[in-house]
C-alpha cells in the first residue's frame, strides 16, 4: 500500500470538518479502550448516535480502531520477547564469580528490565505521554502545552475504500482540477481543494482516479483541517495487483494457480533467473546483479559499492545540536537515496529476485563501543 500526504488550501466549511473530527476522536477513543464489545449490537448502536455515525462511518472506525490494536499487539510482543530475552541473560549472569565487569552488565540489564516490564504494562496515550507529564507539571507554559496536547488527540477521520463505489463512497476525486468532495451525508458536501503535488505524484493520482471511477482500486481517504491522506495499492496501477475474488476456499490447488499466474505477471518483462544480492553494513551497501545458470554456476553481470562512510562520524555533540540534526537528516537522506539507486539499477538489469540477508542481534550481545553504536544505533 502507498499512502501520499497532500495539504489542502482551501476547505469550503472548515468548521463543519473541525466537528467531524473531534467527534471522530472522541469516538475511536471510546472504541479502543471498549474494543471487545465492537460486535455488540446495543453498543453499536449508542455509539453511533452518541458520535453522529452513520453505517460507512462505524465500519471506518471498527477498521481504523481494529489497526491500531493489531499494532499496539505486536508492539507488545515485541516487548516480551525482549523481557525473555534480558531475563535468560541475567540467569546466566547469576552463576558467574562476582568481577567488576559482570557487575555492571548485571546493573545495566537488571535497569532495561526494569524499564521494559513498566512500559509494557501501560496503555496508549492519545496526545503523547511525555506532553501528558508536561502539562500535569502546571509550569508557566501550561495553556500552550495543553493546547499541543488537545491538537495531538485530533485523529484524522478514517473512510475505509470500496472499490465498488468509484474507490470511496465518501468522496468524489477530481485531481485534474486540484479538488476532492467530501460527502459525509446528503446534506453536506464539502470542497477541499489541495497544492500541486510533484509531477510523478499527480500521475498516479490521476491513474488511481481514472480506476477508481472503472471501480476497480479502493481508495482510503483520511481527513484533517490541514491535509489528506489518500491510500492505495500501488501495484494496481502497474497491472500487478492480486485479484482476491480469484482464490476458492478450502481449494489448494486452485490457489496454488492463482499465486503462480501472479508470479509470472511480476516477472513479465524481466529475466526469470537473474538476482540481486545485498550485503549491509554500516558504512558500506554492497550489492551485486548475478544470474543462476542452467549447469547451477554462477555468472557476475553487475557489482557495485556504495560508501557511507562520512556519514557515520562521531561529532561528539548533544542531540540537539544543529550540526548532529544535520548529520542525522544528512545520513537518512542519502541511505534513501542510496536503496532507490540500488532498484533503479535493478529495474535497467531486468531483474527478477531480490535476496538480502536478516541480521537478528541478541539482546545481550556486545560488538564492542564503535561496533554497537554503527550496527544497533545507526
Amino acid at each position: 500500500m502507498l499512502t501520499y500526504k497532500l495539504k489542502l488550501k482551501n476547505i469550503s466549511d472548515v468548521v463543519f470538518v473541525s466537528q467531524k473530527q473531534q467527534m471522530y476522536s472522541y469516538a475511536f477513543r471510546k472504541l479502543y479502550k471498549n474494543f471487545e464489545k465492537v460486535d455488540d449490537p446495543e453498543f453499536k448502536k449508542w455509539m453511533q448516535k452518541e458520535f453522529e455515525l452513520d453505517s460507512w462511518d462505524w465500519s471506518s472506525l471498527k477498521e481504523d480502531v481494529k489497526l491500531k490494536v493489531e499494532m499496539v499487539k505486536v508492539w507488545r510482543a515485541k516487548i516480551l520477547k525482549k523481557i525473555l530475552g534480558i531475563e535468560e541473560s541475567l540467569s546466566e549472569l547469576v552463576g558467574k564469580k562476582r568481577i567488576k565487569r559482570s557487575e555492571r552488565k548485571f546493573y545495566q540489564l537488571t535497569k532495561k528490565l526494569n524499564y521494559f516490564k513498566k512500559i509494557v504494562s501501560k496503555d496508549v496515550v492519545f496526545g503523547g505521554r511525555g506532553l501528558l507529564r508536561k502539562v500535569s507539571l502546571m509550569d508557566e507554559n501550561y495553556l500552550d502545552l495543553k493546547k499541543e496536547y488537545l491538537d495531538n488527540r485530533l485523529l484524522p477521520i478514517c473512510s475505509v475504500g470500496e472499490a465498488n463505489q468509484k474507490g470511496n463512497r465518501k468522496v468524489n476525486f477530481d485531481f485534474e482540477n486540484l479538488t476532492l468532495t467530501y460527502k459525509p451525508n446528503k446534506n453536506n458536501h464539502v470542497k477541499l481543494d489541495i497544492y500541486p503535488p510533484s509531477k510523478k505524484r499527480l500521475s498516479h493520482l490521476l491513474k488511481v482516479q481514472e480506476l477508481a471511477g472503472l471501480k476497480q482500486i479502493p481508495v482510503m481517504i483520511k481527513l484533517t483541517k490541514s491535509y489528506v491522506y489518500i491510500t492505495f495499492d500501488e501495484c494496481a496501477l502497474n497491472g500487478y495487483r492480486l485479484d482476491k475474488k480469484l482464490f476458492v476456499k478450502n481449494d489448494k490447488q486452485i490457489n496454488q494457480k492463482v499465486y503462480q499466474d501472479h508470479r509470472e505477471l511480476l516477472s513479465k518483462g524481466k529475466i526469470g533467473h537473474r538476482f540481486c544480492g545485498v550485503d549491509l553494513n554500516p558504512e558500506y551497501i554492497g550489492f551485486s546483479i548475478c544470474d543462476k545458470l542452467a549447469n547451477g554456476k554462477i555468472k557476475q553481470v553487475h557489482k557495485e559499492c556504495l560508501i557511507l562512510t562520512n556519514l557515520n562520524e562521531r561529532l561528539s555533540l548533544s542531540s540537539e545540536d544543529e550540526r548532529q540534526i544535520y548529520q542525522n537528516n544528512k545520513r537518512k537522506h542519502e541511505i534513501c537515496e542510496s536503496w532507490k539507486y540500488i532498484f533503479e539499477v535493478c529495474s535497467h538489469y531486468k531483474v527478477a529476485n531480490f535476496v538480502m540477508e536478516e541480521l537478528n542481534f541478541k539482546e545481550n550481545s556486545n560488538l564492542g563501543k564503535s561496533a554497537n553504536r554503527k550496527c544497533k544505533n545507526l
